[in-house]
C-alpha cells in the first residue's frame, strides 16, 4: 500500500475517532481550512495527497509520535482507493460527501437509508 493511502486512512481514522467524524472541527484544531482538508478525500481528479510537512504538523498538533501517520494502524484494505476510483462519478461524489460528514450525521443517514431500502423491498 502506498504511503498516500496509509496517511489518508489514518487521517480518516483520526477524524472519526478523535473528532467524532467532524472534519470542520478537525480542520479548526490543526489550523487549516475545511475545504483544504476535504480535498484529501475528494474524487481522484481533485484528490490531494498528504505531504510530509502536513503529516508532521498533524502529528505534532495531535501529540502523535513522529511518523505515526505513515504507519498502518489496524486493518486497512489494500484496494480501498482503487475500488473507490472504479465507481461512477456520481458515486465518487457521494462517497466524498459522506466522508466529509460528521460521524453522527452518517449514523442518521444510515438509518434513513435502511428504512428506505426496507420500504422499497416490501413493494
Amino acid at each position: 500500500m502506498e504511503i498516500s493511502q496509509i496517511r489518508r486512512h489514518n487521517l480518516r481514522r483520526i477524524i472519526d475517532e478523535e473528532f467524532n467524524g467532524n472534519l470542520a472541527e478537525f480542520s479548526r484544531f490543526i489550523g487549516k481550512d475545511p475545504s483544504y482538508i476535504s480535498r484529501y478525500f475528494s474524487n481522484k481528479n481533485q484528490m490531494r495527497n498528504i505531504g510530509s510537512t502536513t503529516a508532521r504538523t498533524i502529528e505534532q498538533r495531535l501529540k502523535k509520535p513522529h511518523g505515526w501517520l505513515d504507519q498502518a494502524h489496524g486493518a486497512v484494505r489494500e484496494d480501498s482507493d482503487t475500488t473507490y476510483h472504479t465507481l461512477p462519478k456520481d458515486a465518487q461524489n457521494l462517497a466524498a460527501a459522506w466522508q466529509a460528514l460528521p460521524k453522527a450525521y452518517r449514523e442518521v443517514l444510515k438509518e434513513v437509508i435502511d428504512t428506505l431500502l426496507k420500504t422499497t423491498r416490501k413493494r
